[in-house]
């Protein structure tokens, strides 16, 4: 969904600079493009920094499920080791 926001934001941008090229000419519409192609930069490095962002949480809830499946796992087995120490008490 962000990425399709920014998508939209980044054509009508574009379709903007256009019209306001066309509008101004001359010297100032250099200057204008080269504002909106800043401007465009800007967009792709947003749009990746959220992509990156969006990459590192999926790799945190990963994290975070293995290091809980692991500590399940272990306490899973001591109580095990457990429950044997106590028959063998019993016994």
């Amino acid at each position: 969904m962000e990425a399709n926001i920014l998508k939209g934001v980044s054509n009508l941008t574009s379709k903007f600079a256009k019209s306001a090229i066309k509008l101004i000419g001359g010297r100032n519409a250099a200057a204008l493009r080269d504002g909106f192609e800043t401007a465009d930069v800007n967009m792709v490095s947003s749009r990746s920094r959220i992509t990156d962002v969006a990459a590192a949480r999926e790799i945190i809830e990963i994290t975070k499920a293995t290091i809980l499946f692991r500590a399940r796992k272990s306490v899973s087995g001591q109580a095990n080791l457990a429950q044997r120490d106590v028959i063998n008490l019993i016994q």
